[in-house]
């Protein structure tokens, strides 16, 4: 049996991505996010996420994907 790949989970979004994909994508996600904040009214904006603390000594970390920022999806589930 073929085990899945292991992904691990943007901390801004809480998209998945394959280990070597992550540290392309992370740049360019904090930037978007920094985008789509500052174009929110001030009182909305949000500080800066940082990337979490390894939960290993490798150097590595793996967030569920129910860690990561909240999304409208996320939000839109808990309002029904």
């Amino acid at each position: 049996m073929i085990s899945p790949p292991c992904l691990l989970v943007c901390h801004i979004y809480g998209r998945e991505f394959g280990s070597q994909s992550l540290g392309i994508h992370e740049p360019q996600c904090l930037e978007k996010w920094r985008t789509e904040n500052s174009k929110l009214p001030k009182h909305l904006r949000r500080p800066e996420p940082s990337k979490p603390l390894p939960l290993s000594g490798s150097g590595s970390y793996n967030l569920q994907p129910h860690t990561a920022v909240p999304t409208v999806t996320d939000k839109v589930i808990r309002a029904t």
